[in-house]
């Protein structure tokens, strides 16, 4: 069974091969390469299959784009244009950087995951 064909909450994101299948799904391979920073989208599809990611940066910004994605699966569901959208355009709460620049070029992607849930459950 796809990962779209059913909801994913957060909590379940614990282990690359999740993370990397969900991000798959729902923003492609290239835009998961560029956000986790590696040149080869091929890399993701290869991490679905279980293999470690050397690189323990690359893990920690896969496992939080994931996470992400989860917490905006909340509020679209499986939309994943709207997803991509969402993770590419400027968004304020980020100084008007994007969710996947902010993830790719931070060492901590708190900011992104406290922008997502607000937009999901705003005050």
């Amino acid at each position: 069974m796809s990962v779209l064909e059913r909801p994913i909450s957060p909590e379940q994101i614990t282990d690359v091969p999740t993370a990397a299948r969900l991000c798959q799904e729902r923003i492609g391979q290239k835009v998961t390469a560029w956000t986790v920073g590696v040149r080869d989208p091929k890399n993701v599809g290869r991490w679905i299959g279980g293999p470690k990611i050397q690189d323990h940066a690359v893990e920690r910004r896969l496992l939080a784009l994931a996470n992400v994605i989860a917490i905006l699966d909340t509020r679209h569901g499986n939309d994943a244009n709207w997803t991509r959208s969402w993770l590419l355009s400027p968004n304020p709460r980020l100084a008007d950087e994007s969710a996947a620049e902010y993830i790719r070029d931070r060492e901590s992607a708190t900011p992104v995951v406290r922008a997502a849930r607000t937009y999901v459950q705003p005050d």
